[in-house]
Protein backbone atom coordinates (compact mmCIF):
# COMPACT_ATOMS: atom_id res chain seq x y z
CA UNK A 1 0.00 0.00 0.00
CA UNK A 2 1.51 3.51 -1.04
CA UNK A 3 1.86 5.65 1.64
CA UNK A 4 1.07 9.65 0.93
CA UNK A 5 1.76 12.48 3.13
CA UNK A 6 -0.48 15.34 3.46
CA UNK A 7 0.11 17.38 0.47
CA UNK A 8 0.25 14.37 -2.26
CA UNK A 9 -2.71 12.76 -0.55
CA UNK A 10 -4.85 16.22 -0.48
CA UNK A 11 -4.12 16.47 -4.40
CA UNK A 12 -4.71 12.56 -5.37
CA UNK A 13 -8.64 13.61 -3.50
CA UNK A 14 -8.73 16.55 -5.51
CA UNK A 15 -7.95 15.10 -8.88
CA UNK A 16 -10.49 12.46 -7.64
CA UNK A 17 -12.87 15.21 -7.15
CA UNK A 18 -11.95 17.36 -10.53
CA UNK A 19 -12.19 13.75 -13.27
CA UNK A 20 -15.11 13.63 -15.44
CA UNK A 21 -15.37 11.17 -18.37
CA UNK A 22 -15.88 11.87 -22.06
CA UNK A 23 -19.73 11.31 -22.63
CA UNK A 24 -18.72 10.98 -26.58
CA UNK A 25 -16.74 7.73 -25.39
CA UNK A 26 -19.42 6.81 -22.85
CA UNK A 27 -22.67 7.64 -24.42
CA UNK A 28 -23.37 4.31 -25.32
CA UNK A 29 -22.83 2.94 -22.03
CA UNK A 30 -24.94 5.02 -20.55
CA UNK A 31 -27.93 4.61 -22.88
CA UNK A 32 -27.26 0.80 -22.37
CA UNK A 33 -27.76 1.01 -18.55
CA UNK A 34 -30.56 3.12 -18.31
CA UNK A 35 -32.31 1.32 -21.08
CA UNK A 36 -31.48 -1.80 -19.05
CA UNK A 37 -33.41 -0.24 -16.09
CA UNK A 38 -36.34 0.62 -18.10
CA UNK A 39 -35.68 4.14 -19.71
CA UNK A 40 -37.00 5.51 -22.61
CA UNK A 41 -33.81 7.90 -23.64
CA UNK A 42 -31.82 9.76 -26.48
CA UNK A 43 -28.67 11.50 -25.93
CA UNK A 44 -27.81 14.73 -27.82
CA UNK A 45 -24.44 16.01 -27.94
CA UNK A 46 -24.31 19.70 -27.49
CA UNK A 47 -20.61 20.78 -27.18
CA UNK A 48 -17.67 19.22 -25.22
CA UNK A 49 -19.06 20.75 -22.02
CA UNK A 50 -22.77 19.39 -21.95
CA UNK A 51 -25.07 17.12 -23.11
CA UNK A 52 -29.05 17.00 -23.43
CA UNK A 53 -30.87 13.48 -22.45
CA UNK A 54 -33.93 13.12 -23.52
CA UNK A 55 -36.02 11.16 -21.98
CA UNK A 56 -39.76 9.57 -23.16
CA UNK A 57 -40.71 7.70 -20.11
CA UNK A 58 -39.00 7.50 -16.22
CA UNK A 59 -39.35 4.24 -14.31
CA UNK A 60 -41.57 5.06 -10.96
CA UNK A 61 -38.52 5.76 -8.53
CA UNK A 62 -36.45 6.07 -11.60
CA UNK A 63 -35.02 10.04 -11.43
CA UNK A 64 -32.66 8.99 -8.77
CA UNK A 65 -31.19 6.49 -10.58
CA UNK A 66 -31.12 8.36 -13.64
CA UNK A 67 -28.83 11.58 -11.76
CA UNK A 68 -26.82 8.87 -9.80
CA UNK A 69 -25.76 6.91 -13.13
CA UNK A 70 -24.82 10.53 -14.58
CA UNK A 71 -23.31 11.80 -12.21
CA UNK A 72 -20.79 8.92 -12.29
CA UNK A 73 -19.47 10.02 -15.63
CA UNK A 74 -19.14 13.45 -13.89
CA UNK A 75 -22.01 15.27 -15.07
CA UNK A 76 -24.77 17.08 -13.35
CA UNK A 77 -28.35 18.50 -14.30
CA UNK A 78 -28.22 22.16 -14.83
CA UNK A 79 -31.65 22.65 -16.92
CA UNK A 80 -34.46 20.92 -18.53
CA UNK A 81 -37.30 21.19 -20.84
CA UNK A 82 -41.13 19.53 -19.89
CA UNK A 83 -43.29 19.29 -23.43
CA UNK A 84 -46.98 18.28 -23.12
CA UNK A 85 -48.66 16.17 -24.95
CA UNK A 86 -50.50 19.77 -26.59
CA UNK A 87 -46.74 20.25 -27.45
CA UNK A 88 -46.28 23.37 -25.56
CA UNK A 89 -43.39 23.38 -23.35
CA UNK A 90 -41.41 25.02 -20.76
CA UNK A 91 -37.79 25.05 -19.38
CA UNK A 92 -37.11 25.67 -15.58
CA UNK A 93 -33.44 25.63 -13.92
CA UNK A 94 -32.56 22.63 -12.36
CA UNK A 95 -33.75 22.01 -8.76
CA UNK A 96 -34.24 18.91 -7.71
CA UNK A 97 -37.98 18.55 -5.48
CA UNK A 98 -39.42 20.18 -8.19
CA UNK A 99 -38.44 18.20 -11.00
CA UNK A 100 -39.39 15.48 -8.95
CA UNK A 101 -42.37 17.20 -8.19
CA UNK A 102 -43.48 17.82 -12.36
CA UNK A 103 -42.77 14.60 -13.05
CA UNK A 104 -46.29 13.64 -11.00
CA UNK A 105 -47.94 15.35 -14.03
CA UNK A 106 -49.75 12.90 -16.47
CA UNK A 107 -49.74 14.68 -19.63
CA UNK A 108 -45.79 14.79 -20.00
CA UNK A 109 -44.61 13.75 -23.87
CA UNK A 110 -41.06 14.31 -23.21
CA UNK A 111 -38.29 15.69 -20.69
CA UNK A 112 -34.65 17.09 -22.04
CA UNK A 113 -32.39 17.09 -19.44
CA UNK A 114 -29.16 18.98 -20.06
CA UNK A 115 -26.67 18.11 -18.15
CA UNK A 116 -22.95 19.70 -18.18
CA UNK A 117 -19.75 18.15 -17.09
CA UNK A 118 -18.37 19.52 -13.36
CA UNK A 119 -14.59 19.70 -13.59
CA UNK A 120 -13.49 19.47 -16.93
CA UNK A 121 -12.98 20.93 -20.60
CA UNK A 122 -14.33 17.92 -23.01
CA UNK A 123 -12.20 15.80 -22.98
CA UNK A 124 -9.22 16.75 -20.85
CA UNK A 125 -8.59 17.95 -17.29
CA UNK A 126 -9.08 21.40 -16.45
CA UNK A 127 -6.23 22.62 -15.30
CA UNK A 128 -5.73 26.25 -15.95
CA UNK A 129 -3.13 28.18 -16.08
CA UNK A 130 -3.92 30.71 -12.53
CA UNK A 131 -2.80 34.22 -13.48
CA UNK A 132 -1.41 36.81 -10.98
CA UNK A 133 -4.44 38.78 -11.17
CA UNK A 134 -8.24 37.59 -11.22
CA UNK A 135 -11.57 40.31 -11.23
CA UNK A 136 -14.79 39.66 -9.39
CA UNK A 137 -17.71 41.35 -9.86
CA UNK A 138 -20.14 41.73 -6.80
CA UNK A 139 -22.94 43.24 -5.55
CA UNK A 140 -21.48 45.78 -3.61
CA UNK A 141 -24.02 45.36 -0.73
CA UNK A 142 -21.85 42.21 -0.08
CA UNK A 143 -18.37 43.68 0.70
CA UNK A 144 -18.75 44.05 3.88
CA UNK A 145 -19.30 40.36 4.48
CA UNK A 146 -17.28 39.39 1.98
CA UNK A 147 -14.29 41.82 3.56
CA UNK A 148 -14.58 39.69 6.80
CA UNK A 149 -14.75 35.86 5.59
CA UNK A 150 -13.71 36.75 1.92
CA UNK A 151 -15.33 35.10 -1.12
CA UNK A 152 -17.35 31.52 -0.65
CA UNK A 153 -18.78 29.33 -3.49
CA UNK A 154 -22.52 30.19 -3.49
CA UNK A 155 -24.80 29.01 -6.29
CA UNK A 156 -26.32 32.66 -6.98
CA UNK A 157 -26.33 32.10 -10.49
CA UNK A 158 -28.54 33.54 -13.53
CA UNK A 159 -28.45 30.92 -16.37
CA UNK A 160 -28.68 27.54 -15.25
CA UNK A 161 -28.16 25.50 -11.61
CA UNK A 162 -24.43 24.61 -11.03
CA UNK A 163 -22.45 23.44 -7.76
CA UNK A 164 -21.32 26.03 -6.13
CA UNK A 165 -18.29 27.90 -7.81
CA UNK A 166 -16.61 31.52 -7.65
CA UNK A 167 -16.45 33.56 -11.46
CA UNK A 168 -13.68 35.52 -12.22
CA UNK A 169 -12.80 37.22 -15.31
CA UNK A 170 -9.14 38.22 -16.72
CA UNK A 171 -8.96 41.90 -16.84
CA UNK A 172 -10.97 45.15 -15.31
CA UNK A 173 -12.52 45.73 -19.09
CA UNK A 174 -14.38 42.23 -18.97
CA UNK A 175 -15.66 43.00 -15.65
CA UNK A 176 -17.25 46.25 -16.48
CA UNK A 177 -18.81 44.45 -19.43
CA UNK A 178 -20.43 42.08 -17.05
CA UNK A 179 -21.44 44.73 -14.83
CA UNK A 180 -23.07 45.83 -17.73
CA UNK A 181 -24.84 43.16 -18.70
CA UNK A 182 -25.91 42.56 -15.30
CA UNK A 183 -27.70 45.65 -15.07
CA UNK A 184 -29.11 45.20 -18.18
CA UNK A 185 -30.26 41.66 -16.86
CA UNK A 186 -31.89 43.35 -13.61
CA UNK A 187 -33.50 46.20 -16.04
CA UNK A 188 -35.51 43.82 -17.98
CA UNK A 189 -36.21 41.25 -15.25
CA UNK A 190 -38.18 44.11 -12.90
CA UNK A 191 -35.10 43.74 -10.39
CA UNK A 192 -34.09 46.35 -7.89
CA UNK A 193 -30.85 48.40 -9.29
CA UNK A 194 -28.11 47.47 -8.02
CA UNK A 195 -25.00 48.62 -7.37
CA UNK A 196 -21.74 46.35 -8.33
CA UNK A 197 -18.33 46.76 -7.54
CA UNK A 198 -15.01 45.03 -8.89
CA UNK A 199 -13.08 42.97 -6.82
CA UNK A 200 -9.00 42.62 -7.76
CA UNK A 201 -7.86 39.30 -6.40
CA UNK A 202 -4.17 38.02 -5.76
CA UNK A 203 -5.15 34.01 -6.13
CA UNK A 204 -2.65 31.69 -3.71
CA UNK A 205 -1.56 29.55 -6.98
CA UNK A 206 -0.45 26.82 -4.50
CA UNK A 207 -4.36 26.79 -3.44
CA UNK A 208 -6.49 27.43 -5.98
CA UNK A 209 -7.42 25.45 -9.72
CA UNK A 210 -9.47 27.20 -12.24
CA UNK A 211 -12.11 26.27 -14.55
CA UNK A 212 -13.39 27.52 -17.86
CA UNK A 213 -17.05 27.95 -17.94
CA UNK A 214 -18.76 27.61 -20.67
CA UNK A 215 -22.02 29.64 -19.39
CA UNK A 216 -20.59 32.60 -18.73
CA UNK A 217 -21.43 35.11 -20.73
CA UNK A 218 -17.78 36.81 -20.85
CA UNK A 219 -14.33 35.62 -21.27
CA UNK A 220 -13.80 34.82 -17.55
CA UNK A 221 -13.07 31.29 -15.40
CA UNK A 222 -14.26 29.90 -12.31
CA UNK A 223 -12.47 27.72 -8.77
CA UNK A 224 -14.49 25.67 -6.45
CA UNK A 225 -12.30 27.05 -3.99
CA UNK A 226 -12.54 29.82 -1.35
CA UNK A 227 -10.54 32.99 -1.38
CA UNK A 228 -9.47 35.01 1.22
CA UNK A 229 -10.37 37.98 2.49
CA UNK A 230 -6.12 38.75 2.12
CA UNK A 231 -6.13 38.48 -1.63
CA UNK A 232 -8.90 40.85 -2.42
CA UNK A 233 -9.28 44.31 -2.69
CA UNK A 234 -11.57 46.57 -4.51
Amino acid sequence: MQILDYDDFIKYIKEGLISTHNYNKYSNSILSNLSGLGFNIKLNPLDGYKFELTVYHIPIDGCDILLSLVNNYGYYPSKYTIELNNNMTNSFKFKLNEFKYKLKKKNIKSIVITFESKYEDGLYKNTLEVPDVLYHVTKTKYLDKISKIGLVPKSKNRLSTHPDRIHFVYDIEEANKLINKFKLSDKLNNVNEEEYTILEITPDKNNIRLHTDPNMIVDGCFTYDNISKNNIKK
